[in-house]
């Protein structure tokens, strides 16, 4: 008699396919199995095997319960060497992010995701968001001083203060709860005969090792490459994108909430600077990314789904209008000062409300996977 599990394995999903061409895995349909894929891959050797060939089968078989419960996808860095070798051009590094598309939506509590990966839903989400707290900053905006520039007179301290708090928690618990969500389908699709074990120990040193190597260096990626120039520049661009936002919501956290906190003032030229300067190299990494995808030339960028071209707008708008509003603040321009800064809190809110539910996860679902790996001790039938 077939185990509860079993069944769960076995239970085929039609519609699981043509969910992942549609996410833009549309080579799935030349793939024959061959094995070139796991074979090729420059990580294979780190992680023992990526067993992209065993994931893509799941997928053809509309096994949605096995593909998306393991976390191989996530291991993945797209440096496309599988697609540049693949006899039959079925793109299989693109299969894959097709795939963690999929489970972005899936993983995301009550499926949020699902609406920032339709069109409409997207577009009508962005809208709503942006209209919202625009009209909330036109109706509520304090007294403006037009003799002088204060960002105060025009949104208060406190509100930003509040604001900033409301939404950080929001998005933190959405992420946590994600999370949550990823690592319980992970552990339902651990075979019945798994003997995986991870201790407590483990699991810190697994998520240590996973924040402090794969996290801040994203050393995996550069490995992905070879040392390729063109690799090199993307693994460069990458970084610049991470630490940039990291940078930036680490220069406000030091100017808003420390002083707050902690009680110490903050002289205002050092987050300004170094506003500046963490801007600077996110500006860096996103023009890189958005100039890549609309030149096509590399593996990853080849095919760009709309929820790829939404993220980096989403980040270049935040990233430019900050620029144009410290640029207005310095030369004395209240009123478009207050205007810039308005759209730079839109364009930022709809990036951080968002971030739980759309491309921005993968920042957290990548080195989570890579931890739960470490924390398993490496053990290949958890992939």
């Amino acid at each position: 008699m077939m185990s509860e599990q079993q069944a769960r394995v076995l239970a085929i999903d039609r519609a699981f396919l043509n969910d992942i061409i549609r996410l833009g895995g549309t080579g799935i349909q030349r793939c024959y199995q061959c094995g070139t894929c796991t074979a090729i891959c420059p990580l294979s050797e780190e992680y023992g095997i990526i067993p992209s060939r065993k994931v893509i089968k799941y997928v053809q078989l509309g096994l949605k319960e096995r593909a998306t419960s393991t976390i191989a996808p996530w291991l993945c860095f797209q440096c496309g060497d599988c697609t540049d070798k693949c006899p039959k051009e079925a793109d299989p590094s693109e299969i894959l992010m097709a795939l963690r598309r999929y489970t972005i939506q899936r993983f995301s509590w009550g499926r949020i995701a699902s609406v920032f990966y339709s069109k409409v839903g997207l577009t009508v989400a962005y809208i709503v968001l942006s209209a919202f707290l625009a009209l909330l900053m036109y109706f509520f905006h304090g007294k403006l001083a037009l003799d002088r520039v204060d960002i105060y007179s025009f949104i208060s301290y406190d509100t930003i203060h509040w604001a900033g708090l409301i939404v950080g928690v929001f998005v933190a618990l959405s992420a946590i709860a994600n999370v949550i969500i990823m690592y319980l389908s992970f552990k339902r699709g651990l075979p019945a005969t798994s003997t995986a074990s991870a201790s407590a120990g483990s699991w810190v040193k697994g998520i240590l090792a996973s924040f402090f190597i794969d996290t801040l260096t994203q050393i995996k990626l550069f490995r992905c490459g070879g040392g390729l120039r063109s690799a090199t520049a993307r693994y460069i661009a990458h970084l610049s994108l991470f630490w940039g936002f990291a940078g930036l919501f680490l220069t406000t956290a030091f100017g808003h909430f420390i002083p707050d906190l902690l009680g110490i003032e903050v002289p205002w030229i050092y987050p300004r600077v170094s506003g500046i300067i963490f801007g600077l190299v996110l500006l860096y990494g996103t023009c890189y990314f958005i100039y890549k995808r609309l030149k096509g030339d590399e593996p990853f960028v080849k095919y760009s789904y709309f929820t790829d071209w939404a993220f980096l707008v989403l980040m270049l708008g935040t990233c430019v209008t900050g620029f144009i509003t410290t640029l207005f603040l310095h030369l004395g321009m209240p009123m478009e000062t207050y205007i810039a800064y308005a759209i730079h809190l839109i364009f930022l809110f709809d990036l951080l409300v968002t971030a739980p539910f759309t491309k921005f996860m993968h920042a957290i679902y990548r080195p989570f996977a890579i931890a739960i790996f470490r924390a398993y001790g490496g053990a290949t039938e958890i992939i």
